[in-house]
């Protein structure tokens, strides 16, 4: 589990859902009593004996200021719908993420955000406008890729290392390619 300082928390495999909706209202409201500079990670990871194995999220008993932000089960990452960007570096290195599931609310993707991992599938949704430098960057299993229409501009060293993109297809939308 992920926590966000003020607060996000992924939720593992075997943590049923309900009670989600709650905390994702807090989510899309959390501007309104935080900074960004006042948002940090944490880190916990549940075990077979951890007692928020198989909880409904509203049976957690999560502490005030922490907000469920990410779903996390086995190698897929769910990003909530009403998240807007993907911050930078968010996934870089990550060796336990082969697949992410980002909603249309999403309309930026940040430099670095994947760069490392061993991401093999991900959509890009329509709405996002620009792909950063490095997005891709050393993502060795990353096979194919769409990029919608709505992207503008692709950064420099996006695909950089790549070496298993096979198959991209690029929308007409992009009118600017890094080097």
């Amino acid at each position: 589990i992920a926590f966000l300082g003020v607060g996000m928390v992924a939720i593992p495999t075997g943590i049923i859902s309900a009670g989600f909706v709650e905390h994702y209202t807090k989510i899309k409201t959390m501007h309104k009593y935080a900074l960004e500079s006042d948002i940090k990670f944490v880190t916990l990871k549940i075990d077979r004996d951890h007692p928020w194995k198989n909880k409904l999220i509203k049976e957690l008993n999560i502490p005030k200021g922490l907000i469920l932000a990410i779903i996390i089960r086995k190698e897929e990452v769910v990003i909530p719908d009403g998240i807007k960007t993907i911050s930078s570096g968010a996934f870089i290195n990550k060796l336990n993420v082969i697949e992410v599931i980002i909603p249309d609310s999403v309309t930026e993707i940040c430099s670095s955000a994947f760069s490392g991992s061993i991401v093999a599938k991900v959509n890009i949704p329509d709405g996002v406008t620009s792909i950063a430098r490095e997005t891709f960057s050393y993502c060795y299993d990353l096979k194919s890729l769409v990029i919608p229409d709505s992207v503008e501009s692709i950064g420099n060293r996006a695909f950089d290392s790549c070496t298993g993109l096979t198959d991209i297809i690029i929308g007409s939308g992009v009118t600017s390619i890094g080097s």
